[in-house]
């Protein structure tokens, strides 16, 4: 877990947080204070925001050796289409017909 907002102690100013507009009353109500309260209930708290992505890796771990969850194959990404207008140049495909005429000449 993670509480965002751990910066606002380095502004001079109450500083506003998140689209809910969330700010920090008071020591409380702080960032770091929210953290602390989530680490003592036994949350997985890292020390700061960069090592989330090593506390989610080591919480994951974990879980897998005490055989609570069971790990999954990646799945392959889909192909993202490539731009019309850039297939056409490298001749990869055609422009579509804009007029079809059923006129002939039977000579």
């Amino acid at each position: 877990a993670w509480v965002s907002g751990t910066c606002a102690r380095l502004f001079k100013s109450e500083v506003q947080f998140g689209h809910a507009g969330a700010k920090s009353g008071g020591e409380l109500e702080s960032a770091q204070a929210k953290n602390e309260a989530l680490r003592e209930a036994g949350a997985v708290v890292p020390t700061s925001y960069e090592a989330l992505e090593g506390a989610i890796k080591e919480t994951f771990q974990k879980l897998v050796e005490e055989g609570r969850i069971a790990p999954v194959s990646e799945v392959k990404p889909p192909q993202i289409p490539e731009d019309l207008n850039i297939a056409i140049k490298s001749g990869k495909v055609r422009a579509p017909t804009h007029i079809i005429s059923t006129i002939s000449d039977g000579r």
